[in-house]
């Protein structure tokens, strides 16, 4: 399976204090001839690895900058590329729902399955208009307008140093939303860690997640509610990592941006081509987006459950400046308590045979 993170600008409304693009709130935006481009390298080179379905992220930026009626046209030339196919297309749009169309209900029920995901933060502080002004709200009003039309809601919340140690107040905050919900922590890149306060450390995230783990386990709510706890449970359920259901070496992660540029999945790593030049997909099944694993996970009984690492940004970074990969350590610490609590319930899972076997 192919996994496309679709920028359509990289223009925001918003100046997320944490956010990692800052310097990039202002750029193009994805025309309608870079989209049948981008859509026909796509569709070649799934029918090159043989892969039948493909799933789109539509991003940003902040993808509905654009306005709905050019997201709508760059959709229908998606659908223009790939009626001619058999591969099947999937798509997901991750929002700050800060700008409201009435059409955007319309959208989402004919293109993205009647569902979106939307930012939004327990502390109300970090993600900001220019002017200063706190954008909670209004997202709140909008998640409100489309839970009354049936549209179905789902939220990704970034956690931040000023979160720490009020775990029981995040989960109210975003139980009482009545959504599915995702928790991540803001981070920065190389050793800027702890030198900007808005950064929570992975052992910060990890203790803080998992005590949420803790409070759903006794609250329990609705099955799914928290998307971590429910991600973990069924990676180590079915075998297979969440987010690709395929081994680690199967899926493949990339982004593709306005005027051509194909780049890694987290943008980090620069450009690995053009979309443009549809000749180049050959070289790219040669070649993949794979890097190095760090060697501290060589030995993780968790290694062929996840994305060897999750992160492409995250794992790739060395084993001296994170101590595991980042995130690597981060989902075994998770993934170990998760696995805890399935054998306290007498529940098999991937690793029942295997208890012995790896590094915790």
């Amino acid at each position: 399976m192919l996994s496309v993170l679709l920028i359509t600008s990289h223009r925001c409304n918003l100046r997320c204090r944490y956010c990692y693009e800052s310097a990039a709130h202002c750029g193009a935006d994805m025309t309608i001839a870079d989209a049948r481009s981008a859509f026909a390298w796509t569709a070649r080179l799934a029918e090159l690895r043989n892969d039948s379905e493909i799933l789109f992220m539509w991003f940003g930026g902040e993808p509905l900058v654009v306005g709905v009626r050019r997201m709508g046209e760059l959709l229908e030339v998606q659908r223009e590329v790939f009626g001619r196919s058999a591969i099947k297309v999937r798509n997901v749009v991750q929002t700050n729902l800060t700008m409201w169309e009435d059409e955007l209900i319309t959208l989402l029920k004919r293109y993205f399955d009647n569902s979106i995901s939307v930012s939004l933060d327990f502390n109300p502080r970090m993600r900001v208009f220019e002017n200063g002004k706190p954008s909670n709200e209004l997202v709140l009003e909008n998640v409100a307008k489309l839970k009354s039309s049936g549209v179905r809601v789902g939220i990704i919340g970034t956690l931040t140093r000023a979160d720490v140690e009020h775990e029981g107040d995040v989960y109210s905050f975003y139980k009482g939303l009545n959504c599915p919900f995702r928790l991540n922590r803001a981070h920065g890149s190389d050793n800027v860690e702890l030198s900007n306060l808005a950064f929570m450390s992975v052992n910060e995230f990890d203790e803080f997640v998992i005590n949420v783990f803790k409070l759903l386990i006794a609250d329990k709510p609705p099955r799914g509610l928290f998307l971590n706890y429910y991600d973990a449970v069924r990676t180590l359920e079915n075998g297979v990592c969440r987010g690709c259901r395929l081994s680690p070496d199967e899926g493949v992660n990339f982004s593709i941006e306005p005027g051509g540029v194909i780049s890694d999945w987290c943008r980090f790593g620069g450009t690995l081509g053009s979309y443009h030049d549809l000749g180049s997909c050959a070289d790219f099944v040669v070649k993949g987006w794979s890097h190095e694993q760090p060697e501290g996970c060589l030995n993780c009984k968790y290694r062929d459950v996840v994305c060897n690492g999750a992160c492409e940004w995250e794992k790739g970074r060395s084993c001296e400046e994170s101590n595991c990969g980042f995130r690597t350590e981060r989902t075994r610490r998770q993934l170990d308590f998760v696995r805890q609590h399935l054998d306290s319930l007498g529940i098999r899972h991937c690793l029942s045979a295997k208890d012995g076997e790896g590094d915790i």
